[in-house]
């Protein structure tokens, strides 16, 4: 019945307002269906099937105004204000009109000042004189006096965008200071004096407000017609932190970043055909055969590189870099060369001091380059001082790292961990994990380790490796792990033949023996003497030590292989 309803509200060629509030509520697929496919029917029937592009310049974020939503209000002090030159501007437009665009438009926050108009009235004179006359220009400066708008439009402006945010008054007045700089019934008779000067005039409204209702956006729709509007511009609001609806509205508003969050959940459904309403479904051969007949030739996919490499648009700075005052020394190169040639696997048998974190981090850069930077990395150390340690060093090898740890500064380090994760999922983004042997065994992240599959890049480090031959940690090191990186000084473990093997078996052959002796006689170490102190126990700790040691040999117990091991109580 409702489908019905529906079908017969669209057949008509007018819609009362009770008639729009009944599109406006429908929330199911079918009637949804319906409505998308008269609204395409009429927008291809009046405006054609055809994408304009048009050249948006932010010439400005310098503003007079105190909207309470808008991120670029003039209280707001935590914004970095700038605004283009003119020759700035014209630099944009020359780019613009060499790349077939018909019309730019130029877009700031909203200033009043002579200054200022003078300026926009000469800048569209000029590119009014450089284009010949054929680039259309579109301005969205916000609210004028009507001679402003009149020696802009006689300048050569034709159209003006200046949105309406909301034709509930109480929305309005919400939305704004309660002063005479900021009324919606200046705001409206701006809108009234571009049309009377001859500006195609656009206005809009946002969507997703507190209060708002079906009903406001129909008498939105409604106001539209009324003021006869020839663009619309409608999108959705969203909640700038450093405003005050920002903060009003926090915990009733989804933020930007929960909105990025729930795209990229969807689109990875989507990718993952998870889908509850959609199916991937493959092409049939006979369309690839036919869609193949259109292709002209091979692709160049390094086109934007040719045309827009000289000017600095596509140039980027690498985020894996060895620092300009680092030099390896010869023996750390051989490391890398070593590691390299086992596939990007093995060991750093490495003395203390001789350098195996730079080494480490060079084998690091030396990969992301490989993989053109599509590489996530975790670097595991046994104690919370030393990720201090890496993090002071890896910073100036690459990106500001997650440090993930109980006293980590990120105290959200889990949420983050989980959105680079999906970032680097999605789009490939890179990042730097470092966090201790616990955090690491913790279910934290071992949870969103299990996620990565074989066919993302995912690079372990792992500081003084042997560690890892305990039961605990060696159920850490699985296959998810394509390239890994074990550094020790003593990877060997006393007396335990089957962690040691474990280690062997995961990080691969010693790719360098650099021993403390070698070290000492490169030079690389200075010589010193060692002697050992002996320290007794007392009594009362001499009899703790062997309560626990008896306590211990309690808990060894043999595996199904007759291998002795300890209860998880024993660890």
């Amino acid at each position: 019945m409702i489908g019905e309803k529906i079908k017969n509200i669209l057949k008509q060629e007018d819609f009362s307002k009770n008639d729009l509030i009944e599109l406006m509520k429908i929330d199911n697929k079918e009637d949804l269906d319906l409505l998308f496919k008269k609204a395409y029917e009429v927008k291809a029937k009046y405006v054609g099937k055809k994408v304009y592009y048009r050249g948006l310049i932010e010439i400005s974020n310098k503003c007079i105004k105190n909207c309470k939503y808008c991120g670029i209000r003039r209280d707001n002090h935590k914004v970095d204000r700038f605004s283009m030159s003119k020759s700035e501007i014209m630099e944009a437009v020359k780019w613009i009109y060499e790349n077939n665009y018909a019309s730019i438009a130029l877009q700031s926050g909203e200033r009043q000042d002579e200054e200022f108009v003078s300026f926009i009235e000469d800048l569209i004179r000029e590119i009014k004189n450089f284009s010949n006359g054929k680039l259309g220009i579109t301005l969205s400066l916000g609210e004028q006096s009507k001679e402003t708008y009149r020696r802009w439009f006689e300048a050569g402006a034709h159209r003006y965008l200046l949105r309406i945010e909301s034709t509930n008054l109480d929305i309005y007045n919400h939305l704004h200071p309660m002063d005479n700089k900021h009324t919606f019934e200046v705001r409206k008779k701006c809108l009234e004096y571009l049309r009377d000067i001859g500006y195609q005039v656009g206005t809009g409204v946002m969507i997703g407000l507190p209060n708002q209702t079906e009903e406001d956006l129909v008498n939105d729709i409604l106001f539209y017609k009324d003021m006869n509007i020839d663009m619309i511009g409608m999108g959705p609001y969203i909640l700038h932190k450093d405003t005050p609806l920002g903060q009003e509205w926090k915990d009733i508003v989804v933020s930007e970043e929960k909105r990025v969050e729930r795209i990229e959940e969807n689109f990875g459904k989507l990718w993952n055909d998870k889908t509850k309403k959609l199916r991937i479904v493959p092409f049939p051969k006979i369309v690839l055969d036919k869609l193949m007949t259109f292709k002209k030739g091979q692709v160049n996919f390094e086109l934007d590189n040719e045309q827009y490499s000289n000017n600095g648009i596509l140039k980027k700075d690498s985020i894996f870099h060895v620092p300009e005052n680092v030099t390896l020394r010869e023996y750390q190169k051989d490391a890398v060369s070593g590691w390299i040639n086992q596939n990007y696997q093995g060991i750093f048998s490495m003395s203390t001091g001789s350098g195996k974190s730079y080494t480490a981090l060079a084998c690091m850069v030396d990969l992301a380059k490989k993989l053109e930077e599509k590489l996530a990395v975790f670097i595991v150390c046994p104690y919370i001082h030393l990720v201090g340690q890496w993090e002071e060093d890896e910073v100036n090898w690459a990106c500001t790292p997650i440090i993930a740890h109980s006293k980590s500064p990120d105290k959200n380090w889990e949420q983050t961990l989980i959105k680079a994760y999906k970032r680097f999922r999605n789009s490939e983004k890179p990042f730097v994990c470092i966090t201790t042997n616990d955090t690491f065994a913790s279910e934290k992240i071992q949870n969103i380790i299990t996620r990565f599959n074989e066919e993302q890049n995912v690079l372990l480090i792992v500081d003084e490796a042997h560690n890892f031959g305990s039961p605990r940690l060696m159920k850490t090191l699985h296959d998810g792990y394509e390239y890994r990186l074990g550094l020790s000084a003593t990877l060997d473990r006393h007396n335990d033949e089957v962690g040691t093997e474990k280690l062997y078996d995961f990080f691969g052959e010693k790719a360098i023996e650099y021993t403390l002796e070698r070290a000492i006689k490169d030079g690389k170490l200075t010589p010193y003497k060692y002697y050992p102190i002996l320290v007794y126990l007392t009594e009362d700790e001499l009899v703790d030590y062997n309560n626990l040691t008896y306590e211990i040999c309690q808990q060894i117990i043999q595996d199904e292989k007759g291998r002795k091991k300890l209860t998880e109580y024993g660890e």
